[in-house]
């Protein structure tokens, strides 16, 4: 049988995912949306399993309500986002305390390189050029600012509890999980030439934010065989809770996947999920170069994805999450598609 989801994100970050995950905000902070969970054995009392997860999400994409523009299309005055690229390493650990609660905590670390614009111009001839140090990439001129660093991001810890346990393949498992997103990442980078990067940039947000989910899983035979193909479903909810930096709080965020898997060898396994993501507009606050207009988003993507067990307590998991329709708020970066890639091992204590 499998277990309840874990929130990660992203999340991815996770994630990155920690798949393809539109900006969380007008630039940086992405994550997969992609539920690793949903796809893992169920643990045993006692028994402790560690992730170390790989999210690759490369937002190099403007996009406007449900379409591809330029960069500048909708131009602003402080700055204009060209490209995020963004790589997060998630260890998350998980332990069955009985054999109806398990607990689990996620760390992220985040690497994330950032250029955009400053200042507000129209090229004219959309061409690239430079005049005094200024580059005009699309639709908008202005100097380039980049931003390269790597640095923790914020802890979240989840309980997860088992309010119906299904024995055999053909009952429902039902778990209810509750959590909290620490404010452990950093909010004060800062690039080469000092500038500090905009608090949607930032590995933290310095704001505590509830989390809430359900995950339910039953399985069904395949034709005749008798092997169990699962199905498992998951609902995530982090919500706004106190203030972070300048008064800063993300939007309610709510995530909803549905996976399932298919036995191809007895340790090689097809994966795939569809997940569907919604992001309320953050309350900025006072926090500078971010507008409320380009925060909020929605996206379903796709995600298929394989798993090889190694041994009995160790495997190797990908998945690579596309969207297939998106539509944002304002001017946001997007990315095409998302990677994530991780290790899996548990053992007993």
């Amino acid at each position: 049988m499998k277990k309840r989801s874990i929130i990660a994100g992203m999340a991815l970050a996770i994630l990155p995912l920690s798949g393809a995950y539109t900006a969380r905000a007008s630039c940086g902070q992405a994550q997969c949306s992609v539920d690793s969970a949903l796809n893992a054995e169920e643990l045993t009392p006692r028994e402790i399993r560690l992730d170390l997860t790989t999210e690759y999400i490369e937002q190099d994409q403007p996009w406007v309500d449900y379409h591809s523009t330029e960069v500048g299309a909708i131009l602003r005055e402080d700055h204009n986002e060209v490209e995020t690229t963004n790589l997060t390493w998630n260890l998350r650990a998980e332990a069955a305390i009985t054999d109806r609660w398990t607990l689990a905590v996620v760390l992220p670390f985040v690497h994330r390189e950032h250029l955009h614009l400053a200042g507000e111009s129209h090229s004219g001839d959309g061409e690239d050029n430079e005049t005094d140090g200024q580059v005009t990439i699309g639709d908008a001129t202005g100097v380039p600012e980049r931003w390269n660093f790597t640095r923790l991001g914020d802890l979240r810890l989840t309980a997860s509890y088992a309010v119906l346990q299904g024995r055999r393949p053909e009952e429902v498992s039902l778990h209810l999980i509750a959590g909290l997103k620490l404010p452990t990442g950093d909010t004060n980078v800062r690039n080469d030439a000092g500038e500090e990067a905009e608090i949607t940039l930032q590995p933290g947000t310095a704001s505590v934010e509830p989390i809430f989910g359900v995950a339910v899983q039953r399985s069904f035979s395949v034709a005749d065989s008798g092997t169990p193909w699962p199905v498992s479903a998951g609902f995530h909810v982090r919500t706004e809770g106190s203030d972070g930096k300048f008064g800063y709080r993300p939007g309610t965020e709510v995530v909803t996947s549905l996976a399932t898997e298919y036995p191809v060898t007895q340790r090689f396994r097809a994966l795939g999920q569809i997940n569907f993501r919604y992001r309320d507009r953050d309350h900025v606050g006072d926090a500078p170069g971010v507008l409320a207009e380009d925060t909020g988003n929605e996206a379903l993507y796709l995600t298929p994805g394989m798993r090889l067990d190694l041994t009995d307590a160790f495997g190797a998991y990908t998945y690579v999450q596309v969207p297939v329709l998106q539509r944002v708020n304002g001017i946001q970066l997007v990315s095409r598609w998302n990677l994530l890639v991780g290790l899996t091992y548990k053992f007993d204590i």
